[in-house]
């Protein structure tokens, strides 16, 4: 709900003509839907009052427990999309250790190994918990972590993997099916179904129709319409891997957990090429039944299946964590460190790892460790994704505003760029610490989520957006 609200808002000031657009990116402290209005539509207003002679338009793309990993992944569509004129960064706090990982899908049009992992992605993407927060529940009781099934770095196999590239015979209806996936991808459920049984209407031994209509159904979290609708598919085509899995995970939603077994064998035996079947394996094993020692297994070959599969290694990184098998998870992440040494997002699970271990076992060398790690992140990560997208911004000539978070200094912002020529640097701490020294903490923050600062209440949104927006007007009206 919150995302659809943010996007609505952007759609009205991404739409407005002759303005200045400024597009603001960031975590929960930009997104922020616990207050009505967040710095951004803050900013919006404050930049428009100040009869400057320019008409502004802001546009909040926050994303909530995500990192400057997640930012930049996003960040080309979103210029491509709002084309705007400046780009606001207040990012970096979640990258050491308050992070969940995104998912991310290649699209292989009508590859049957690309119907699969839609499938997949849609298992994940309902109802997903972050993994951050949860680890002190898995560890303390196994009945806590039911439902914890995080999404995922998902790497897609290459073609040569797929079952079929694409059906040769005379059922491919491509405008019928094409009508069907874009209402579905718009949220017509109802369109979607109409059209989908119209195409099996049309072409009776038409396996995919009921594959897709299957898979409208599971996302439209009608389960026992999406399970026989796999059904019907797999009478036409009993070869169908895609099918079997989808199957499994409507079955899984029912709690129909006896027959869900040899549903994911029987899809692993047709494709054993594809990493997310062996993931739903371990969730399945782990969450529903409890069976640690099946689980273990299938996020190995989830590991062996997948190259750079690092959400296999994390998952049974966390398996492990259940089981209290705290040094197997160093040497796990140790293992995955050397070999993909490009692969920064083991720094934030190690960091968790770190602290986690030092809150149930009292260990000082480990608080150490995750401080150590907590630097070199920054560098690696941080750092590295700030650079990157000044580099993107300059490409297109869009200029960059650094923001600092409140109460936090300026300087290892500034150290970060070899060449800071061009760049707005807000820097909030002055402000809010002399806001703080006449106030309570909680006049200016909702929590202590950062420890010296937190979200912040709607007085500390627009003490955060004025300053912004006096370093804007200072750069824009000097021209």
């Amino acid at each position: 709900m919150f995302s659809l609200a943010q996007e609505d808002r952007n759609r009205v000031s991404s739409t407005q003509k002759g303005v200045y657009k400024i597009m603001c990116v960031g975590e929960s402290t930009t997104a922020h839907f616990l207050v009505k209005e967040p710095y951004p539509a803050k900013l919006e207003r404050i930049l428009n009052e100040s009869k400057a002679g320019i008409n502004f338009s802001v546009i909040n793309k926050g994303m909530i427990a995500k990192g400057t990993l997640d930012i930049m992944a996003q960040l080309q569509d979103n210029l491509d999309h709002y084309k705007p004129d400046m780009v606001i960064a207040m990012m970096g706090i979640n990258d050491c250790g308050y992070l969940a990982p995104q998912l991310r899908v290649s699209f292989w049009g009508r590859l049957r190994v690309y119907r699969l992992m839609k499938v997949i992605c849609l298992a994940f993407m309902k109802g997903l918990n972050d993994f951050t927060g949860k680890i002190a529940q898995c560890g303390a009781s196994k009945d806590a972590c039911d439902h914890v099934s995080p999404p995922y770095l998902l790497k897609t196999p290459s073609p040569q993997h797929s079952l079929h590239a694409v059906r040769p015979d005379a059922c491919e209806d491509d405008m019928a099916m094409h009508q069907g996936s874009q209402y579905q991808d718009q949220g017509e459920y109802s369109l979607a179904e109409d059209a989908y049984k119209k195409l099996g209407k049309a072409h009776p031994s038409c396996a995919n129709a009921y594959f897709n209509l299957g898979r409208l159904y599971y996302d439209w979290t009608q389960y026992a319409q999406a399970a026989e609708a796999f059904r019907k598919g797999l009478e036409i085509d009993p070869h169908d891997a895609a099918a079997y899995f989808g199957l499994g995970l409507a079955l899984r939603e029912l709690k129909r957990y006896s027959e869900i077994e040899g549903l994911f064998k029987k899809s692993i035996e047709l494709d054993a090429h594809t990493p997310g079947v062996y993931l739903m394996s371990g969730y399945f094993y782990r969450d529903n039944m409890k069976d640690f020692i099946n689980a273990e297994k299938s996020f190995k070959q989830a590991i062996d299946a997948g190259d750079d599969n690092y959400m296999a290694y994390r998952e049974l990184a966390k398996t492990y964590i259940i089981q209290k098998k705290y040094d197997q998870t160093e040497e796990l992440f140790r293992v995955f460190k050397e070999k993909y040494p490009e692969n920064d997002r083991i720094y934030q699970d190690l960091i968790q790892l770190y602290e986690y271990r030092s809150r149930e076992e009292s260990l000082r060398e480990d608080d150490r460790k995750a401080e150590e790690l907590r630097g070199d992140c920054f560098w690696r990560v941080t750092a590295k994704n700030y650079r990157l997208m000044k580099k993107v911004l300059d490409a297109r000539g869009i200029k960059l505003v650094c923001v600092q978070y409140p109460m936090r200094s300026i300087e290892p912002l500034r150290k970060i760029f070899y060449d800071s020529g061009g760049i707005i640097y807000v820097d909030n701490e002055k402000i809010f610490k002399d806001a703080l020294s006449a106030s309570r903490f909680d006049e200016y923050f909702m929590d202590r989520m950062f420890e010296d600062f937190g979200h912040c209440t709607e007085k500390g949104n627009e003490l955060l957006a004025g300053n912004v927006a006096k370093s804007i007007l200072k750069e824009l009206l000097k021209k």
